[in-house]
């Protein structure tokens, strides 16, 4: 199931999904965005009315890379990028001229790839090998995939934060990744490669990019743009806990040859324990 999910998201723009690749495309076309630095924390609440969001440059996703190629977007959409010690952060903001045919569902985690969403791929080291893809639908739920030379793995779950609000001209994201969850080169700055999308599902499974790409090419993140300008940041470890409480009881008949024989229960037992990753 996991191996699917990467099937609905990405497999038309490549033909199969892979982010190795001996070709990448001239840095000559390659987009920028400049990351700028904030001394406070924004709120998660999904809107974009911190004052904080009028620092960072909108970024408009200018092409439809499915199912045209590298047409003019039907839907605009701007994403800003923002940072602090700690975080990282991507606002959203996704206009749409039939807001109420957005497509929204409560699941789980990871299981949102019918609906609307949008998708930070990031490669923190530049060499096409790994990159992590975080995507976000219309209610704040989350999916995570870290994508290889070998594929996609949609089972892993990093620590990072994500709220998303329906407003009257569609609808609006933040992502708030924190640096303890990702893994970079020890520098001063850092330079990683980006990938930035919007799926718009109506009649078609419609998807927007900040960047064009071509299907000659193999892979998206080495069609990737660059974000620029991290300055002293520093990656680490984060500790998740997992706690559990566990009772059981079991049973068992009287006489297992007489169905009418009564049923006799064990002492209730319980359990406690946890977890750490």
């Amino acid at each position: 199931m996991k191996k699917y999910l990467l099937c609905i998201l990405l497999i038309t723009l490549t033909g199969y999904m892979n982010v190795s690749l001996s070709q990448p495309a001239p840095d000559s076309i390659k987009s920028v965005i400049n990351v700028v630095r904030i001394n406070q924390p924004i709120e998660l609440t999904g809107k974009l009315d911190s004052p904080l969001w009028s620092q960072a440059e909108p970024v408009e996703l200018k092409y439809e890379v499915q199912p045209g190629e590298n047409l003019a977007a039907s839907q605009k959409t701007y994403v800003r990028a923002l940072y602090d010690q700690n975080y990282l952060y991507f606002g959203f903001q996704c206009f749409d001229t039939n807001p109420e045919q957005i497509r929204s569902n409560i699941s789980d985690r990871d299981k949102i790839y019918q609906d609307d969403w949008v998708f930070v791929g990031i490669d923190t080291f530049g060499d096409f090998q790994r990159s992590y893809e975080l995507v976000v639908n219309t209610y704040g739920i989350q999916g995570d995939l870290l994508a290889t030379s070998n594929g996609e793995d949609g089972s892993v779950d990093w620590i990072w934060y994500a709220a998303s609000a329906m407003n009257d001209k569609g609808w609006t994201s933040v992502m708030k990744i924190p640096f303890s969850s990702l893994n970079f080169p020890d520098k001063a700055e850092q330079i990683w490669r980006l990938n930035i999308l919007r799926c718009i599902p109506r009649s078609s499974r419609t998807q927007t990019s900040w960047m064009p790409f071509n299907r000659n090419i193999q892979g998206i993140m080495t069609q990737a743009g660059y974000l620029k300008g991290l300055k002293d940041i520093k990656s680490g470890s984060s500790i998740e806990l997992l706690p559990y409480v566990m009772s059981q009881e079991n049973g068992q008949l009287l006489d297992s040859n007489n169905p009418n024989s009564g049923f006799k229960y064990d002492n209730l037992q319980g359990r406690i324990g946890g977890g750490i990753k």
